[in-house]
């Protein structure tokens, strides 16, 4: 059965492979060996193309089942210990010639040997005491009425005449040898030749990249450089060796999702009883290229001095890097996805992972110090930063940087598109102690009266203090990263040197041992309301001491204050009125129930007659507090209709 190599292979970042076969053939049908669970991606990308004048007939595989279940209704059943008793005793009642005799067994022409044509009656199987060649095996003779015993040590083999009994064996033996982990696809064509061209997507290990920048301090050009070397690692997790395949990296986020195709799917339906053939009504039922790489596994950590051969000593590291590395990859954007297309073919052996060049950039680049709080309290990280002009997408990976043929330090090279900066803390300034001080303040700003209540307008500041001292042999230039706190402004501090949407970055330049400070100050004007009659007198004078109100706007404050303290005084009254008025109803019903078991002769009706006095006297003690409560109530009205008018006037001022 022909085969078909794999020419290309696409990895995503997602965990999923495309890949692409590609062969001519001469042949009717192809298999893929596929693992079970690739099978729902398989058949949800498959596609085959002939480009040549033959046609795709369709494709085939096993159905999903355990092989208890794919051997129900298969006639044959063999144990493994004793698989020709068991064969015979599958075939009982099936037509048969058994071969007897010792040429069977050297005779390659079954005609040469003893024979018996008949059907099966079965076996005699032998007790526990007898070997098991003494097992008897019956048959009735074809065309008689003979039925012959014959021991099964006697027979030599089995020609099953009987064309469902030779159907189900050879079920049960494609059934038996399949491998439970792997679906095999065969693929039907028309008779002749194909050019065939098969993709598909599968799951994958996702590539991985890492990179080297390889800087020098002191180039011929006179600017500072560094190589950005990137190499892209990826596994091959296929049952086959990838030979001189094209390969390709794609970063991005397209969307991917499983969708099982692959088990079959049988609906619940209802069940329905037949039903009296009298209705009286109708029923109704609703619808439902030239160079190659190859890899053995063993891939250099990166390039060594003795591979890129610095014989001459004027060559610099960075620039024997540069002589060693050949154009071996190009971008191409695909939209919302970027794919990093291999230049030359690649080989994989089955099993084994590799690691690819993908990219080689001669950069600008520049070294600094910048502080962050929250990402080391105490200390600068050393960082390198350049531009993205690789004409590529950087991939997110990390970094070893190498710096004058010297190791310096790490970091992770963010996801980076065209033309974008990249900062790569590589290492902690230890030689150089931050401390941070922040404090907190609100000032009032002014005081206003609007809508019935005192506007209140407050600076609150934020003052953070950056200690720097510098315990190195040289001076040092620092970039003090500070937080941008939403709605707050800088105010009487250092410009910073750059911004971005989260912090402001501030230079400060530290002489040896010597202690500098920045001091950060930000602030955000608010306006807060307050009800006027919440306010003390106190805090009143105060805010006229401090120039925030004249005379004329605290003695109308002081006004309304102390109008609403006599409104207070009256609403106190108020509910004394009310807690009384609820004492009076509780004992009123208590001298209802007396009343109501009291009769209306001798002690008990003078008692009743002292009840019904004291409630005409509750009566009038109710009556009098309502009267209170009325009074109460009008003069708190007319007390609010001074103090709002007393507010308007103030809100009348500009």
């Amino acid at each position: 059965m022909a085969t078909l190599p794999i020419t290309r292979m696409t990895l995503y970042k997602h965990g999923i492979g495309f890949y692409e076969r590609r062969a001519e053939i001469d042949g009717e049908e192809v298999e893929l060996p596929f693992r079970t669970e690739e099978m729902d991606d398989v058949l949800k990308s498959l596609t085959v193309i002939d480009r040549g004048k033959g046609q795709v007939l369709g494709l085939e595989y096993p159905t999903p089942q355990n092989k208890l279940k794919q051997l129900n209704g298969c006639s044959i059943q063999i144990n493994n210990k004793r698989s020709m008793r068991d064969l015979l005793i599958s075939l009982k009642g099936r037509r048969v010639r058994l071969l007897m005799g010792e040429i069977m067994r050297v005779s390659n022409y079954p005609n040469q040997a003893q024979y018996i044509i008949g059907k099966l009656l079965g076996i005699d199987q032998a007790d526990g005491e007898q070997p098991l060649e003494k097992t008897l095996i019956t048959i009735m003779r074809e065309n008689t009425s003979q039925v012959y015993a014959i021991e099964l040590g006697r027979l030599a083999g089995v020609d099953i005449i009987d064309e469902k009994g030779a159907d189900d064996l050879r079920l049960y033996l494609e059934t038996v040898t399949q491998q439970a982990d792997f679906c095999a696809v065969k693929i039907k064509l028309s008779p002749g030749e194909h050019d065939l061209s098969i993709s598909y997507i599968a799951p994958a290990p996702v590539w991985r990249v890492s990179y080297r920048l390889v800087a020098d301090t002191n180039p011929k050009a006179g600017a500072t450089r560094a190589m950005l070397l990137g190499l892209s690692i990826f596994d091959n997790p296929l049952e086959e060796d990838l030979n001189n395949i094209s390969v390709a990296f794609v970063s991005g986020m397209p969307v991917s999702f499983l969708y099982n195709l692959y088990s079959p799917f049988m609906p619940e339906r209802t069940y329905l009883k037949e039903e009296s053939r009298v209705l009286d009504k109708p029923a109704f039922i609703r619808r439902p290229s030239d160079k190659s790489f190859t890899s053995n596994g063993n891939i250099p950590a990166m390039i060594s001095e003795s591979d890129i051969s610095l014989n001459d000593k004027s060559v610099t590291f960075k620039e024997g890097v540069e002589e060693a590395m050949l154009s071996i990859t190009h971008g191409k954007d695909l939209g919302e996805l970027f794919q990093y297309v291999v230049n030359t073919p690649v080989s994989v052996g089955r099993g084994q992972s590799a690691s690819v060049p993908i990219l080689s950039a001669n950069l600008g680049y520049r070294k600094e110090l910048l502080y962050n709080e929250s990402n080391f309290s105490n200390h600068p990280i050393a960082i390198i930063r350049f531009k993205n002009q690789t004409n590529l997408v950087l991939e997110h990976g990390p970094v070893t940087v190498i710096e004058d043929g010297q190791y310096i330090g790490e970091a992770i090279l963010p996801f980076t598109p065209k033309d974008g900066e990249v900062i790569l803390p590589f290492a902690v300034e230890l030689g150089v102690n931050v401390t941070v001080e922040s404090s907190h303040k609100v000032e009032t700003q002014g005081l206003g009266v609007k809508d019935g209540f005192l506007i209140i307008v407050e600076w609150q500041t934020i003052q953070t203090v950056y200690r720097i001292i510098n315990h190195t042999s040289k001076e040092m230039s620092i970039l003090i990263e500070h937080p941008r706190s939403g709605g707050y402004e800088l105010f009487e501090t250092l410009s910073p040197k750059e911004r971005t949407l989260d912090h402001y970055r501030f230079e400060v330049l530290s002489p040896i041992d010597t202690e500098r400070k920045l001091k950060v100050l930000e602030r955000q004007l608010i306006s807060r309301h307050a009800v006027i009659h919440d306010q003390s007198l106190d805090g009143l004078r105060k805010y006229m001491e401090q120039g925030l109100l004249d005379k004329h706007m605290y003695e109308r404050l002081v006004d309304i204050f102390t109008i609403w303290s006599k409104i207070s005084q009256h609403e106190t009254e108020i509910n004394i009125i009310t807690q009384d008025r609820g004492d009076i109803y509780k004992v009123q019903e208590q001298m209802r129930r007396n009343l109501n078991v009291l009769s209306k002769d001798g002690i008990e009706g003078e008692m009743r007659v002292e009840y019904i006095n004291k409630m005409k006297l509750s009566e009038e003690k109710l009556g009098n507090l309502s009267y209170h409560e009325g009074e109460h109530k009008t003069e708190i009205e007319q007390l609010k209709e001074e103090a709002d008018a007393l507010i308007h006037e103030l809100e009348s001022i500009d």
